[in-house]
């Protein structure tokens, strides 16, 4: 993929509109759409517009991974895939086995080496 810069207004509606159409085509040429998700405070409005405008994605045919995560348990108040399942997951009922978590609950070493 050939990188770009876009100007937008709209920032999170255009970055979910964005990885709509890479999704769109990614299932259209090969039947699975991967992508590994930010975490922090900038992506959550892109989720959230994500999982209202991708309702009618095959989500059964996209796996998610995460860019980072922290080593705090999946309900704790820093974890990126809490944030991530709060935004995206419920919203638009991914099914789990779309989701790669990575286990920030245990010892790093050892969760990397898992994930």
């Amino acid at each position: 993929m050939d990188r770009e810069v876009i100007r937008t207004g709209n920032f999170a509606s255009d970055a979910a509109n964005f990885i709509l159409g890479q999704a769109h085509k990614a299932l259209a040429e090969r039947k699975e759409f991967r992508i590994a998700l930010s975490g922090g405070n900038t992506p959550r409005p892109i989720y959230e517009r994500l999982a209202v405008t991708g309702r009618d994605l095959a989500w059964e045919s996209i796996r998610i991974t995460f860019g980072d995560e922290r080593c705090v348990p999946p309900d704790d108040p820093q974890s990126n895939f809490r944030m991530a399942r709060e935004a995206l997951f419920i919203p638009a009922a991914i099914p789990e086995k779309s989701i790669m978590r990575m286990r920030g609950e245990i010892d790093p070493q050892i969760a990397a080496r898992e994930y």
